[in-house]
C-alpha cells in the first residue's frame, strides 16, 4: 500500500511540475533544400528503359522444394475440405 502511495504522489508531482513549467516558444523549421522541388518538364524527362532480368534457373534442391510445398498446399487444402464435411455432416445429426 505504501509503495502505491508513493507511485501515485510522484505521479501527482511530475504532473504538477509539468502543468507549471513555462511552455517554449517553438521555432519554425529552417527551409532544407528538400523542401525546394523542381519539377522536371518537357525536355529533361527521359524515359527509363526496361532493365534485363537477371534471375537464373531455379536449382534442383529449389524445385524439388517448390514440388513439395505444392504437394504440402495441396494436402492442407484436402484436409480442410475434408474437415468442413465433417462438421456439416456433424451438424445435420443434431
Amino acid at each position: 500500500l505504501a509503495l502505491l502511495a508513493s507511485i501515485a504522489a510522484t505521479l501527482g508531482l511530475v504532473v504538477f511540475v509539468h502543468a507549471r513549467a513555462p511552455k517554449a516558444e517553438k521555432r519554425a523549421a529552417r527551409e532544407t533544400p528538400e523542401d525546394r522541388v523542381e519539377l522536371l518538364e518537357g525536355a529533361a524527362l527521359k524515359p527509363i528503359p526496361p532493365q534485363p532480368k537477371i534471375a537464373k534457373a531455379p536449382s534442383e534442391r529449389e524445385a524439388d522444394l517448390a514440388r513439395e510445398a505444392d504437394g504440402e498446399a495441396a494436402r492442407a487444402a484436402k484436409e480442410a475440405k475434408e474437415s468442413r464435411r465433417a462438421l456439416r455432416n456433424e451438424g445435420e445429426e443434431e
